[in-house]
Protein backbone atom coordinates (compact mmCIF):
# COMPACT_ATOMS: atom_id res chain seq x y z
CA UNK A 1 0.00 0.00 0.00
CA UNK A 2 1.29 3.50 -0.83
CA UNK A 3 2.40 5.50 2.05
CA UNK A 4 -0.37 8.30 2.65
CA UNK A 5 0.69 11.83 3.91
CA UNK A 6 -1.16 13.38 6.91
CA UNK A 7 -0.50 16.69 5.36
CA UNK A 8 -2.68 15.72 2.17
CA UNK A 9 -5.08 14.33 4.75
CA UNK A 10 -5.57 16.65 6.96
CA UNK A 11 -6.18 19.31 4.47
CA UNK A 12 -9.10 20.06 1.71
CA UNK A 13 -9.84 22.56 -0.52
CA UNK A 14 -12.82 23.36 -2.67
CA UNK A 15 -11.10 23.00 -6.85
CA UNK A 16 -13.68 25.81 -7.91
CA UNK A 17 -12.71 28.54 -5.67
CA UNK A 18 -9.81 27.46 -3.24
CA UNK A 19 -11.86 27.72 -0.26
CA UNK A 20 -10.85 25.28 2.94
CA UNK A 21 -12.99 22.63 3.27
CA UNK A 22 -13.70 21.05 6.53
CA UNK A 23 -12.03 17.95 7.27
CA UNK A 24 -13.29 15.32 9.58
CA UNK A 25 -10.56 13.48 12.25
CA UNK A 26 -12.25 10.54 12.45
CA UNK A 27 -12.34 9.81 8.54
CA UNK A 28 -8.61 10.63 8.93
CA UNK A 29 -7.84 8.75 11.53
CA UNK A 30 -9.57 5.93 10.08
CA UNK A 31 -8.26 5.95 6.45
CA UNK A 32 -4.77 6.06 8.00
CA UNK A 33 -5.21 3.09 10.29
CA UNK A 34 -6.84 1.19 7.28
CA UNK A 35 -3.31 2.04 5.52
CA UNK A 36 -1.63 0.19 8.08
CA UNK A 37 -0.50 3.77 9.66
CA UNK A 38 -1.05 3.40 13.41
CA UNK A 39 1.87 6.31 14.32
CA UNK A 40 0.27 8.66 11.75
CA UNK A 41 -2.99 8.19 13.15
CA UNK A 42 -2.24 8.86 16.69
CA UNK A 43 -0.63 11.88 15.60
CA UNK A 44 -3.89 12.90 13.49
CA UNK A 45 -6.16 11.59 16.74
CA UNK A 46 -4.29 14.22 18.67
CA UNK A 47 -5.14 17.09 17.32
CA UNK A 48 -8.17 19.33 18.48
CA UNK A 49 -11.43 19.27 17.11
CA UNK A 50 -14.77 20.94 17.49
CA UNK A 51 -17.78 18.88 18.46
CA UNK A 52 -19.10 17.76 15.53
CA UNK A 53 -15.17 16.01 14.66
CA UNK A 54 -13.88 19.05 12.22
CA UNK A 55 -10.08 19.90 12.24
CA UNK A 56 -9.23 22.76 14.19
CA UNK A 57 -7.96 24.47 11.10
CA UNK A 58 -5.56 26.97 13.28
CA UNK A 59 -3.97 23.96 14.91
CA UNK A 60 -3.66 22.06 11.04
CA UNK A 61 -1.69 25.46 10.40
CA UNK A 62 0.32 25.47 12.81
CA UNK A 63 1.20 22.22 12.81
CA UNK A 64 2.01 22.47 8.34
CA UNK A 65 4.27 25.44 9.28
CA UNK A 66 5.80 23.62 12.48
CA UNK A 67 6.52 20.75 9.97
CA UNK A 68 7.86 22.72 6.85
CA UNK A 69 10.13 24.56 9.37
CA UNK A 70 11.68 21.73 10.48
CA UNK A 71 12.21 20.42 6.71
CA UNK A 72 13.81 23.64 5.59
CA UNK A 73 16.45 23.72 8.68
CA UNK A 74 16.94 19.81 8.18
CA UNK A 75 17.25 20.34 4.54
CA UNK A 76 19.81 23.62 5.23
CA UNK A 77 21.25 21.50 8.05
CA UNK A 78 21.90 18.45 6.15
CA UNK A 79 22.77 20.32 2.73
CA UNK A 80 20.70 17.38 0.79
CA UNK A 81 21.14 19.05 -2.40
CA UNK A 82 24.74 20.18 -2.14
CA UNK A 83 25.55 16.13 -1.46
CA UNK A 84 23.41 14.87 -4.51
CA UNK A 85 25.48 17.02 -6.76
CA UNK A 86 28.55 15.61 -5.62
CA UNK A 87 27.42 12.47 -5.29
CA UNK A 88 26.24 11.80 -8.86
CA UNK A 89 28.86 14.91 -10.48
CA UNK A 90 31.53 11.57 -11.20
CA UNK A 91 28.33 9.41 -12.93
CA UNK A 92 27.56 12.44 -15.42
CA UNK A 93 31.48 12.73 -16.03
CA UNK A 94 31.17 9.11 -16.98
CA UNK A 95 28.31 10.11 -19.11
CA UNK A 96 30.20 12.83 -20.36
CA UNK A 97 33.11 10.35 -21.50
CA UNK A 98 30.95 7.98 -23.43
CA UNK A 99 30.28 10.91 -26.25
CA UNK A 100 26.48 10.28 -25.38
CA UNK A 101 24.81 13.88 -26.21
CA UNK A 102 22.95 15.58 -23.93
CA UNK A 103 20.94 16.87 -21.88
CA UNK A 104 20.75 14.37 -19.34
CA UNK A 105 18.42 13.95 -16.86
CA UNK A 106 18.27 11.54 -13.64
CA UNK A 107 14.87 9.34 -13.13
CA UNK A 108 15.36 7.19 -10.47
CA UNK A 109 12.66 4.82 -7.95
CA UNK A 110 14.00 6.34 -4.70
CA UNK A 111 13.09 9.93 -5.85
CA UNK A 112 9.05 8.80 -5.76
CA UNK A 113 9.50 8.66 -2.06
CA UNK A 114 8.45 12.58 -1.59
CA UNK A 115 5.79 13.18 -4.18
CA UNK A 116 6.61 16.02 -5.78
CA UNK A 117 10.27 16.05 -4.95
CA UNK A 118 12.86 16.50 -7.88
CA UNK A 119 15.98 16.59 -7.71
CA UNK A 120 17.28 20.24 -8.41
CA UNK A 121 17.91 19.79 -12.10
CA UNK A 122 19.66 23.21 -12.21
CA UNK A 123 22.28 22.06 -10.17
CA UNK A 124 22.36 18.40 -12.36
CA UNK A 125 22.18 19.97 -15.99
CA UNK A 126 25.08 19.05 -17.44
CA UNK A 127 25.84 19.96 -20.99
CA UNK A 128 27.29 17.79 -24.14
Amino acid sequence: MPQLEISDLITAADPANGQRLPVRRDEVVEQLRANGDRRAARIVAGLPADRDGVLDAGAVDRLLISVHTELQRLSEELRIGERLVHLLNPLFTAIRATGQPGPYRLAAGWATWSAGWRPPTHSLRTSS
